[in-house]
């Protein structure tokens, strides 16, 4: 045998191995790696054709194991794959019966069963069966066939239809608290109106709308509007009904005093509300400057919901103040007459 053939299948044989060495590195390195595996597959079939020379029983032998490898791990993937949808129908299921339940929700305690069931459907995203208690056979049977683990693009796609159910719940939510809202926000508004002209049947109004809303759900917002309009229908109602007593016990004259000591406490308060303004205004220009001097724009748009917050507050106050002077006019008014 020549020099040259004795080296060509040194050669040979040192190409095999090589190969060899990356189908083992291939069958043991890319477990639950399939971008990976795939791209090693695709190396390993170009050395079959850059690696030369290689053994025509060697090439047979170690394409064999190749094409086995590459087989192995295809029916692995599509086993997992089914594996995979076959869990995210069932949670597919669960997140679109918590959703039918929201919409059609007409109390909390309905929507508060979507919720539960959406919780449900969450904890089944995690990786095994845990949660699960569906008792039929085909249902046995997956548990026993595998291991019950979603696959990235199952996975995603599970959040995303649970992230647009939570949404639902979310919506569904805020509607029911919408028209609770409404329902009270009429009967407070009633009994508002009622402790101008029947302050006694108001304040009767007012303690039935205070044990109508126990137990019922609102938004913090919502349920301090309702209790601010109680509230003022309540102390208008007492108002009225000390007015009408007074106006009653005493004489012209106390009525006339009574009258002066209201225009003297409503302009102090006038004036009080005057300092306050006066104070929130030098607020204001120390939030102008901090805004001028903001470092971000977040904190300068911050500063200016500050600033905002300020012009509502002085609105309000001199809100406040229209009125205590409408109400001075008025009495005046009355006495002058």
């Amino acid at each position: 045998m020549s020099i040259d053939h004795e080296r060509r299948n040194e050669q040979a044989k040192s190409n095999a191995s090589s190969i060899e060495h990356e189908i083992e590195s291939l069958r043991q390195n890319h477990t639950g790696q399939p971008h990976e595996f795939w791209v090693h597959a695709k190396e390993i079939s170009g050395m079959f054709k850059t690696l030369k020379p290689l053994l025509q029983e060697d090439r047979e032998m170690l394409w064999a194991k190749f094409s086995f490898t590459c087989e192995a791990v295809k029916k692995e993937l599509e086993s997992r794959r089914d594996q995979s949808k076959q869990k995210r129908d069932l949670i597919e299921s669960k997140i679109q019966e918590a959703r039918y339940q929201a919409q059609g929700a007409g109390t909390f305690s309905e929507l508060s069963e979507a919720k539960s069931m959406l919780n449900e459907a969450l904890q089944w995203m995690k990786d095994g069966w845990g949660g699960f208690n569906i008792t039929t056979q085909v249902f046995q049977e997956m548990v026993l066939l595998n291991e019950g683990k979603l696959l990235r693009e199952d996975r995603d796609q599970c959040w995303e239809k649970w992230k647009e159910a939570n949404d639902a719940i979310k919506h569904k939510r805020q509607e029911l608290c919408n028209l609770n809202y409404e329902h009270f926000h009429s009967k407070a508004y009633d009994a508002l109106d009622s402790a101008h002209y029947n302050p006694r049947e108001a304040k009767s109004m007012v303690m039935e709308i205070q044990q109508e809303m126990k137990g019922k759900q609102m938004t913090k917002p919502q349920f301090q509007e309702i209790h601010d309009v109680l509230n003022n229908a309540w102390q208008e109602a007492n108002s009225r009904l000390k007015e009408a007593y007074q106006e009653r016990q005493q004489k012209h004259q106390e009525w006339l005093e009574r009258m002066q000591g209201h225009i003297e406490r409503w302009s102090e308060l006038i004036e009080k509300n005057e300092d306050v303004i006066a104070g929130i205004e030098r607020d204001v220009d120390r939030c102008e400057e901090m805004e001028a001097e903001a470092r971000t724009e977040e904190f300068a748009d911050t500063v200016r919901g500050w600033i905002e917050e300020k012009y509502r507050k002085i609105e309000d106050i001199r809100g406040t103040n229209r009125e205590l002077e409408e109400k001075v006019r008025s009495v005046e008014s009355k006495i002058r007459s």
